[in-house]
């Protein structure tokens, strides 16, 4: 073999070994913009585990940081969370739940009100106590319109959701609860619900039919 094919080869194996670093750097490396921690997603990293514009393994994920999903997630298996988990938006859950804890709640709402008014389903929906204190003799609290409820908090038939409602007036004022449209109203007697000053409304609605809702209210007072 002639000297001018040894160098030939040998600047060939050193140009192999420097483009093969530079494209390692590219994917691997934790210098530049490109190449730095977090930077980068992971079908850039190694292209072939790309599966229907999505991530597809057999193996688990495991992250000692935050996790996070910009987007829809869809669990078609078991999710085991031996952590604490915050969830900021809408979770939907179809198939059976076990929880051992749970706690559910924690906005609450108050208004001092010298008139009738009509609820916003976000009232009922986005709370669990409303706080009322009336400062007349009487007023009515009109539940939003089934359309309302159903739109924003239970969109499926036999969905259902609890809240409270106190009455803080000091003085002898009452909230009677009216229903808004589509709304069958029941209470323990048939009659009409009234809560005084200083009782408590459980409030429990449901979706009926997805046209209707069920909207049912006990009254509670201090115990002695």
């Amino acid at each position: 073999m002639s000297k001018e094919i040894k160098w030939i080869l040998a600047l060939a194996v050193v140009a192999a070994f420097f483009a093969g670093a530079f494209v390692v750097n590219q994917y691997f490396g934790d210098e530049g913009a490109e190449g730095a921690p977090g930077g980068r997603l992971i079908e850039q990293y190694i292209p072939v585990v790309r599966y229907n514009d999505g991530i597809k393994s057999a193996l688990g994920i495991h992250t000692e940081s935050t996790l996070q999903a910009d987007g829809a997630v869809d669990f078609n298996s078991t999710l085991d969370i031996s952590g604490v988990v915050d969830f900021t938006s809408t979770l939907g859950v179809d198939g059976e739940t076990t929880a051992s804890l749970f706690t559910s709640g924690g906005a609450t709402t108050s208004s001092t009100t010298a008139a009738s008014m009509t609820l916003a389903a976000t009232d009922v929906c986005d709370n669990s106590l409303l706080e009322i204190t009336p400062t007349v003799g009487n007023i009515t609290m009109t539940f939003p319109t089934a359309a309302l409820l159903i739109a924003d908090c239970v969109p499926n038939i036999g969905d259902q959701r609890k809240f409270w409602m106190f009455n803080a007036s000091s003085t002898a004022s009452t909230i009677t609860i009216a229903d808004g449209a589509d709304c069958i109203h029941v209470e323990g007697e048939g009659l009409t619900t009234v809560i005084d000053n200083d009782e408590w409304g459980e409030i429990t609605f449901m979706n009926l039919d997805g046209a209707r809702c069920m909207l049912d209210v006990e009254i509670r007072q201090d115990a002695d």
